[in-house]
């Protein structure tokens, strides 16, 4: 690095501890970022940009292992880079994983507000694990299905002490002891204030514990800059919408004459489906500004019993999966699968003995499916589920396995994070991936 060249802090905006008093570089920057920043730097300009000598094309992949090994460099007590919002931009376009992408996010108010704005692709990508909270720590830590090991770690002070549900969009719906709702971007960490919950009549009376009051809540991205909100309570079984960012002031409540008990929610083709708990599926037509009404498709699969049910979509279909359970000493464990597609023109669920090169994701938050999963590190022909089941308060395993050729359903656990410490009941595992955070949020 030339004399004269220097990296500073000082003009941005809100820096956190990350930064140590705003002069030195985080370790973590030494050990992943500034690598990173070596490598992308393929052309002059970019070189320049950072203050790096020598790299051109060609050199990039000596001057990593150089810059790797500098124990001068990394002791330096370097400041985090100044840079253009573009630059920025332009380095996390080239992270060749979620984890590099993660780990410049991270280094600072600056750089997280530009990478939220990266439409980061390398493909299809398995979804992440967020695991349970850490008691008196703001840090969440995400598994990799592939490495089977912690993979990346975000510092979110905002969903600390609240109930979690993941999506596929990059926002995060958090519940907290006051019924408290809000939408937090993972990346981002903008924090969007949904409409209260007592709004929704009787949920007050509900006498369980405060993280017990929702069943389940979803997002749906309805348009590139609008977001549908559903939330199932529990206790009287109600179902409620919220469009973000419309500026809605209370929930789009469900009209339920017929008292279905819903369980799930998913979005195909521009419009909502509910499954509920005897596995009828129901439409959901919204005619009015604060009201909504069911449409009865048709009922569950004849003879078919489940401990949970959940609907997934999955390419151009919907897919109800039934979820049996076992007792083995005093919990209740999830043991099998059974999978049913719905024929939308027959208005009748058709068995599924295999979902071929696909693997669904199920529990705590929104159902998905991801085709060709054997190109995302995934198990084709799979469900993986994690354990949502909140009557019970211990916690046996992370997620689980099943394996729809030969029946047999794996647990994965890792340590002390199935151990239920009572400090944390509210907090499980949760299914999220990485999204854009549109202007309109800002």
């Amino acid at each position: 690095m030339e004399s004269g060249s220097s990296f500073s802090v000082s003009n941005v905006p809100n820096a956190t501890t990350h930064e140590r008093d705003g002069s030195e570089l985080p370790r973590f920057m030494h050990e992943r970022c500034l690598p990173l920043l070596t490598r992308f730097c393929s052309s002059a300009y970019l070189s320049a940009k950072l203050g790096l000598v020598g790299v051109g094309r060609g050199e990039v992949s000596g001057l990593k292992t150089e810059f790797a090994e500098d124990e001068t460099i990394k002791s330096s007590g370097l400041t985090v880079p100044e840079l253009s919002t573009d630059l920025i931009q332009d380095i996390a376009k080239r992270c060749g994983t979620l984890k590099d992408f993660i780990a410049c996010a991270e280094v600072s108010p600056l750089w997280r507000y530009a990478c939220s704005e990266v439409d980061w692709n390398r493909g299809p990508q398995p979804p992440s694990l967020m695991l349970s909270e850490t008691a008196q720590s703001d840090t969440r830590s995400f598994l990799s299905l592939f490495h089977k090991m912690t993979n990346f770690e975000l510092t979110l002070p905002a969903a600390r002490g609240k109930r979690i549900w993941g999506s596929p969009h990059g926002w995060i719906v958090t519940l907290d002891d006051e019924l408290q709702v809000h939408l937090l971007n993972l990346i981002s960490q903008i924090q969007l204030q949904l409409p209260p919950l007592p709004t929704i009549e009787t949920l007050h009376l509900v006498g369980s514990d405060w993280f017990r009051r929702v069943h389940k809540s979803l997002t749906f991205k309805i348009s590139p800059t609008e977001l549908l909100i559903a939330v199932i309570t529990h206790r009287p079984n109600n179902l409620c919408f919220a469009r973000v960012p419309s500026g809605d002031v209370e929930w789009i409540t469900v009209r339920n004459p017929n008292n279905f008990i819903f369980r799930d929610v998913a979005y195909l083709e521009g419009q909502v489906y509910a499954l509920c708990e005897n596995g009828s599926i129901v439409k959901i037509e919204f005619n009015e500004p604060f009201a909504a009404t069911t449409h009865f498709l048709a009922s569950g699969p004849k003879g078919e019993t489940a401990d949970r049910v959940y609907l997934v979509k999955s390419s151009d279909a919907l897919f109800g999966i039934f979820r049996r359970g076992e007792d083995v000493a005093d919990y209740r464990l999830a043991a099998a699968f059974a999978v049913y597609e719905f024929d939308m023109e027959g208005k009748m669920w058709e068995a599924k003995w295999s979902i071929g090169d696909s693997a669904f994701f199920v529990g705590n938050g929104n159902s998905r499916g991801v085709s060709s999963a054997a190109s995302t590190n995934c198990k084709k022909n799979s469900i993986y589920f994690t354990d949502d089941d909140w009557e019970q308060e211990k916690r046996l395993y992370l997620f689980g396995v099943y394996d729809m050729e030969t029946w047999e359903t794996d647990y994965q656990t890792m340590g002390s994070e199935t151990g239920g410490d009572p400090g944390t009941q509210y907090s499980r595992p949760t299914w999220v991936a990485h999204g854009l955070t549109p202007t309109v949020f800002r």
